[in-house]
């Protein structure tokens, strides 16, 4: 977690190959995205990691230029569906046999 005062204005994770780093769009180009990816690497050493992964968002250009700038490649494009739920779904119908109902 980085701090700037008692704001917390970016932080960074590390799990079995795969980091998780945001840094706040206020606290931008200040050199924190830059330090976390270092600490993500050397995180991910010491955890036994032979290889990084993190994911990054098509809207963050300063991020995967960063990402690119350190070696970083492309390991494949993924997609986030969204739906605004500001109507009724159509009318549920299943096959003969078959019974929809809440786990419990």
């Amino acid at each position: 977690m980085v701090l700037d005062g008692s704001q917390v204005v970016a932080y960074a994770e590390v799990f079995k190959g795969r980091a998780w780093v945001h840094v706040h769009l206020d606290a931008r180009d200040r050199g924190i995205g830059a330090a976390l990816l270092r600490w993500t690497e050397e995180r991910a050493r010491a955890l036994g990691a032979d290889k990084l992964g993190q994911t990054v968002s098509d809207n963050n250009r300063a991020g995967g230029a960063l990402l690119s700038a350190n070696r970083y490649s492309v390991r494949w494009y993924t997609w986030v569906f969204e739906k605004a739920l500001d109507e009724e779904p159509a009318e549920l119908t299943l096959p003969d046999g078959i019974t929809l109902r809440t786990f419990e």
